[in-house]
């Protein structure tokens, strides 16, 4: 049985390919220089889908690390998810050619984990709640 990331992970790469080919086959048909402003646009669209690209794998990112909390009953809170989404942008941002997805999420998720607990460790009361809760400041 296939999960729900699969599915979404296959349709944005489809959807990828599918407005690349058509970008590349407009590059086919110029014909002189008056079509230039059309190739400056083509490129203006590459370079968005670049960066929608970018969003997209951040975002299946942020995915994997919900399905990480749910499989262990963490609470992400609202602000820790912007926060993971800045966080991925960051580290996607300034990959280098070792960077990996399924590591980077999993060793994130377990740094997360180990700084949640050493500020846990520093309150005198805890309840269940604030226990499976982690914070915009336990991203590491």
């Amino acid at each position: 049985m296939q999960n729900g990331f699969d599915d979404i992970e296959r349709e944005l790469a489809f959807l990828k390919l599918e407005m690349q080919s058509t970008t590349l086959e407009r590059f086919g048909e110029v014909q002189n220089i008056n079509d230039s402003d059309r190739i400056v646009q083509d490129l203006n669209n590459l370079i968005g889908l670049q960066s929608l690209k970018d969003e997209i794998i951040n975002l299946t990112n942020l995915l994997k690390v919900q399905k990480l909390c749910q499989k262990h009953r963490f609470k992400l809170e609202s602000e820790s998810k912007q926060a993971l989404l800045n966080k991925f942008s960051d580290l996607y941002s300034n990959r280098d050619k070792t960077f990996g997805n399924g590591r980077l999420v999993r060793n994130l998720f377990e740094k997360t984990i180990e700084k949640q607990a050493n500020r846990l460790v520093k309150l005198s009361s805890l309840s269940k709640e604030i226990i499976m809760t982690i914070l915009p400041e336990d991203i590491a």
